[in-house]
């Protein structure tokens, strides 16, 4: 009886062990199986983009025995985990913003000197160096048709080079608003996927305690993108969600995603032309969003501060080209002995790249280029003129006053010493003898009884009487022909005039609002305001100019054209401290054109940087998240050698089941 109880022992006991054996074997198997499938996820996966190797995690499971205390109770997995470090993740992001600023960089700079187009034929420093060649051509040969020609047809070439750079400058400006667009619009789908992400993550892996792997990897590659955009700085809180600020301001948060949106702002050059230029802000604040770096804040300052940099060093040189030339065209001689004619168009809104054109009288005609001279540049710092007149003398005493024998608007003169020269009848009367001069006045006082006087003289006028106008319908206007006073007072420089209240330390009228100047007439329009002001009801004006004292010299005239061609040797641009001029014109832009060659190979270099740091950390990256198949087809058969022997284990404890059963 007793060995039949203890037989009956040993066959439960038996039983028991036999079935935890099958718990064993089946833990084994399952194992085995989800290591295969984790195995063939990793390698069917290898080539994805952002993609991490999976790994499972298991330990040995035990149960507590009474007699033998914790025994084996097989195997198991208890997570599944990837495979990444989060310190080289944080430097490829780091790393990733840097790459996304200089790529955007040196990609601007090299589109800016594709507009350029330097060293080409038709770039603006050989077409300087022709317009310049022009001119000499034509100095040499300022009657010849061909020369003329020719020099129009370059400066037009000029001209149309300058217009295509400053508009091609413009329209890439334009572009750089779209592409910030399309950025901020890109911005704005990866904050959305990240905060989506997030609420996927917290719930899995804070309701179901398990590893949302797959999400985390589809987080991580938005947030790589998104740093190479902006810079980013994020954290991770206790439920995994992701918090991501830029420059301060917050992007992503737990709650939700900050939108950013795009604001159209009118602009408006001085030329008039108007563009719109992309303004981004928050949509929650208002708040304007500048990132410190990545590609939106490298296409930021592309289009407010390199490109309007080079538009305005091509704009001052379209400038001061125009103006400088016109300075000297103007105070030349056409074929037709014309003067005060313009090379390049003088209107305001004309001077710079966009818009920069040749006069319309030098496109009109070749022979309006004003090649020749007018003789010497004199200086007159007030008007002088001569007369002669004839008069009776029937007594000792008898005072003649030259100032009724000149015009009325002279409000005094001053006769120049030894001009005066005083005749009796063929006679050359003596002066301090005959007569005496008060050069002041201009009062003559004779000495001698009798006689039919001839006086020649020349004086000079400080200052002109202006009649009173009237503000009337149209307002009135008074004409000073300087002409009258000398007939060289038809040929004044343009832009020498200078006309002020009173005398010469007056306060000054201005041309176009006070008064007009013909230059081709020497006459002089005042109008109303010039004269509603004067504290002197007499009105007078003192005026100042330089003139040649000669007119054309002829079509062999050539040294007008010879002064334009050595404007390619005088310093006229880049003023130093003392404000003096320190460059050329093709100094100037061949300095610009330098500058740009070492801000484009600066970008460059800094790409390269970027690029060789990147590289290094994605391969650092990829060595401990990347998938190694060999790697993988290793693990493949470990895990099925160990199927293979957890069910021969269970094949084993089955046959064992069925013999004791069977007993």
């Amino acid at each position: 009886m007793d060995l039949a109880k203890k037989w009956h022992g040993f066959c439960i006991l038996s039983g028991m062990s036999l079935f935890e054996g099958l718990n064993v074997a089946t833990r084994g198997l399952a194992a085995a199986q989800m290591g295969i499938n984790v195995s063939g996820q990793n390698i069917t996966n290898a080539k994805t983009e952002g993609y991490s190797r999976k790994r499972i995690e298991q330990s040995g499971e035990w149960r507590r025995d009474g007699a033998f205390g914790q025994m084996g109770f097989g195997v198991e997995v208890y997570a599944i985990n990837r495979i990444r470090n989060q310190f080289t993740d944080r430097l490829v992001n780091e790393e990733s913003t840097r790459f996304g600023y200089f790529s955007v960089k040196d990609a601007a700079y090299q589109r800016v000197e594709a507009i350029f187009c330097e060293p080409e034929d038709f770039a603006l420093n050989q077409l300087l160096n022709d317009f310049w060649n022009g001119w000499a051509n034509v100095a040499n040969n300022p009657s010849s048709a061909g020369a003329r020609e020719t020099l129009r047809s370059t400066a037009q070439s000029m001209v149309t080079q300058f217009n295509y750079v400053a508009t091609q400058l413009r329209s890439y400006k334009d572009t750089i608003n779209g592409e910030i667009e399309s950025r901020v619009n890109r911005i704005n789908e990866l904050a959305d996927g990240i905060y989506r992400a997030n609420v996927v993550i917290a719930g899995t892996e804070g309701a179901f305690s398990s590893n949302a792997n797959d999400t985390r990897d589809q987080r991580d590659k938005m947030l790589e993108e998104l740093a190479s955009l902006v810079d980013v700085d994020y954290f991770e809180d206790e439920r995994g969600a992701l918090t991501v600020t830029t420059n301060g301001s917050m992007l992503v948060s737990a709650a939700k995603s900050h939108e950013l949106v795009i604001k159209r702002m009118e602009q408006v050059d001085d030329d008039g032309y108007q563009y719109a230029r992309s303004e981004v802000s928050f949509k929650y604040s208002g708040v304007e969003f500048k990132p410190k770096n990545g590609e939106l804040r490298a296409l930021m300052d592309v289009r407010d501060v390199d490109i309007p940099k080079y538009e305005k060093y091509i704009n001052e040189l379209a400038r001061t080209l125009a103006t400088e030339v016109n300075k000297i065209h103007q105070n030349g001689y056409s074929l037709s002995g014309l003067t005060f004619i313009d090379f390049f168009d003088a209107d305001p809104k004309k001077l710079n790249a966009a818009n920069i054109d040749l006069s319309v009288s030098v496109k009109k005609d070749i022979n309006n280029i004003a090649a020749g001279t007018g003789g010497k540049t004199i200086s007159a710092t007030q008007i002088k003129s001569s007369a002669s007149i004839n008069t009776a003398v029937a007594a000792i005493g008898d005072i003649v006053d030259l100032r009724t024998h000149i015009p009325s608007t002279a409000q005094n003169i001053t006769l120049e010493g030894n001009s005066v020269r005083i005749t009796d009848g063929g006679t050359l009367l003596v002066e301090g003898t005959d007569y005496s001069i008060d050069y002041q006045t201009g009062e003559i006082t004779f000495n001698i009884t009798s006689g039919n006087i001839d006086i020649e003289f020349s004086y000079g006028i400080p200052t002109f009487n202006v009649p009173q106008l009237n503000d009337g319908t149209p307002p009135d206007s008074y004409v000073l022909d300087l002409p009258l006073y000398d007939t060289e007072y038809r040929f004044i420089n343009k832009d020498s005039l200078v006309i002020r209240r009173n005398d010469a330390d007056g306060d000054l009228l201005q041309e176009g609002k006070d008064y007009d100047i013909d230059y081709n007439t020497g006459k002089i329009t005042f109008k109303y305001s010039a004269t509603n002001a004067f504290d002197d009801p007499a009105n007078p004006v003192h005026i100042s100019f330089t003139y040649h004292n000669s007119g054309y010299g002829g079509p062999g005239d050539g040294d007008n054209a010879l002064l334009v061609s050595q404007l390619r040797n005088k310093t006229v641009m880049q003023s130093d401290l003392f404000g003096n001029n320190t460059q050329t014109i093709n100094q100037f832009y061949s300095g610009m054109l330098g500058r740009l060659g070492v801000e484009r190979n600066e970008a460059g270099a800094g790409l390269d940087t970027r690029i060789a740091a990147l590289e290094q950390l994605k391969i650092r990256q990829n060595e401990i998240m990347g998938v190694d198949l060999n790697e993988e087809m290793v693990n493949l058969i470990q895990y099925q050698h160990t199927y293979q022997a957890s069910a021969r284990y269970l094949t084993t404890i089955n046959t064992m089941l069925d013999t004791l059963l069977n007993m």
